[in-house]
């Protein structure tokens, strides 16, 4: 969420296998292509992978297969759940997500935010951050050169 703009609903649906390495080279897929981790959220990665926690009664959430276990075997954490989970620990998913989303698509082609994140949004999105600078630039002045 706070680094890529991705959804809780897709975060909710990772597997254990969508993350990929060790300490020093780890990589997650969220779309086509897998995208790099670099220090300590690559570190967290990794502890996340091997740190699956779900309450239970009969049976260990590390049985399943997805990042995120939900509270009955076989499933993935609701998308309720993993938001209130982020939200105890600061993290506005609206907010965050958002700013997120507006950083990549300033930095990078749509096409490739679209193909890196999963985000088919991705095009709308920078569409709509052009439209925002265009405005914020005519307010002030920023690109004013002094002639007529």
């Amino acid at each position: 969420v706070l680094l890529y703009g991705t959804r809780v609903v897709q975060l909710r649906r990772l597997r254990v296998t969508d993350i990929t390495g060790e300490a020093g080279r780890v990589a997650i897929r969220l779309g086509a292509d897998p995208l790099d981790l670099h220090g300590a959220i690559g570190e967290l990665a990794v502890v996340a992978r091997g740190h699956r926690e779900a309450p239970r009664l009969l049976s260990d959430a590390g049985e399943d297969d997805w990042l995120f276990p939900g509270q009955y075997h076989g499933t993935s954490i609701s998308t309720d759940a993993l938001t209130d989970r982020l939200n105890a620990v600061g993290v506005r998913v609206r907010a965050a997500r958002t700013g997120a989303v507006v950083s990549l698509v300033q930095e990078l082609p749509a096409p490739v935010v679209a193909r890196l994140t999963g985000l088919s949004t991705a095009t709308s999105w920078a569409q709509a951050v052009a439209v925002s600078d265009g405005r914020y630039a005519a307010r002030t002045g920023l690109f004013d050169d002094g002639g007529p």
